[in-house]
């Protein structure tokens, strides 16, 4: 079984702003958490349409990143 993630985007070499070295940030859609210093509480209500991926489709779409992380100590933040 391959679950899937509702995304709307994911933003690319994010320099030390989600953490050390260079990132990429997968945003979600439909969160439940609600957290306080969430970055997209627009995507809360439901209303913008995501992208249905697999968990391996993603992986496969972030793998590209790996030698900016890996030279720069970065990686992914969701």
């Amino acid at each position: 079984m391959n679950p899937k993630i509702n995304i709307l985007s994911i933003s690319r070499l994010r320099t030390y702003t989600d953490g050390d070295g260079i990132t990429s940030l997968v945003i979600s859609a439909g969160c439940p958490l609600r957290c306080a210093y969430c970055l997209n509480p627009n995507t809360w209500d439901g209303t913008l349409q995501p992208k249905s991926i697999t968990v391996d489709e993603l992986y496969e779409e972030l793998k590209r990143d790996n030698i900016y992380f890996l030279s720069t100590g970065g990686g992914v933040s969701f």
